[in-house]
């Protein structure tokens, strides 16, 4: 069960909980495109009261038409008006544009134990420059925001600058582990990111990625293959083709955007 208010008045004209409206024309109430075949619909506390059954995350509720009261001769003509079950509360249904965010990293911006900056891997900037306007994360679009595996508030994240902010609602402790990934999304703004999954760990009062830290035992791995070999064993022009070699695969180390293209570095 929901209210719904109308826009251009404080309350609605009929205020009376035992005399419920019935549908007169139009189509009446949709979820998902679909008629509800049963509904109730009263006119009290100044709002619209549905009885609706069956409504999950992220379905789409639509009203339209004419709804007819008999006992206080009153007809409602409602335009149609659309809003989506976020999982927590209604809100406005939307058409989204869609980015594709991939993998991001830590910005260059400064991040502390009680918020982050991330910025794309592949180095572009967010496509929404701005500190007003939040995102949230869609429910069951993927894992969210978690700090050790328990899921965050999303209310408090924001693309500034190119970044994407996240304000944590808590204090990092050495060793915690935040992960992000799904769609995020503003109502104001109409947009929409989807962001693969990406891992971050607050280690020595700073956050380093899982990414980096794949990349960085890549190259403590390389520097352990080449310390089993000494140069006294080899021709200098052999050490200088092995030398390169090593200096390869770390460029292509630092090159990589994907676990896969480190582990094929290495």
């Amino acid at each position: 069960p929901d209210h719904l208010y109308t826009m251009e008045v404080s309350k609605l004209p009929v205020q009376d909980w035992e005399a419920p409206f019935v549908l007169d024309s139009g189509y009446g109430v949709k979820i998902n495109g679909e008629a509800v075949a049963s509904f109730e619909i009263k006119s009290t506390d100044g709002g619209l009261w549905f009885g609706l059954s069956g409504v999950q995350t992220n379905d789409v509720i639509s009203i339209c038409g004419t709804f007819k009261n008999e006992k206080h001769a009153v007809k409602y003509v409602i335009e149609e008006s659309k809003m989506v079950w976020n999982g927590s509360a209604w809100e406005k249904y939307v058409e989204y544009t869609t980015h594709e965010i991939g993998a991001l990293k830590l910005s260059a911006t400064p991040s502390g134990a009680s918020c982050i900056y991330l910025s794309r891997v592949n180095g572009e900037k967010m496509p929404i420059d701005s500190w007003d306007y939040t995102f949230r994360f869609r429910q069951g679009s993927g894992t969210g925001l978690t700090l050790n595996g328990e899921a965050l508030n999303t209310n408090d994240i924001k693309s500034p600058g190119g970044d994407l902010y996240i304000g944590l609602g808590t204090t990092a402790q050495e060793g915690d582990v935040l992960v992000i990934g799904g769609t995020f999304y503003s109502v104001d703004l109409a947009v929409e990111y989807i962001i693969a999954d990406s891992t971050f760990i607050f280690e020595n009062s700073a956050w380093i990625s899982a990414f980096d830290k794949a990349k960085i035992a890549a190259k403590e791995e390389l520097a352990a293959y080449k310390n089993e070999f000494s140069q006294e064993d080899y021709y200098e022009a052999e050490w200088a083709s092995f030398d390169a070699i090593i200096a390869e695969g770390e460029a292509n180390i630092d090159a990589a955007m994907t676990d896969e293209e480190v582990e094929a570095a290495v």
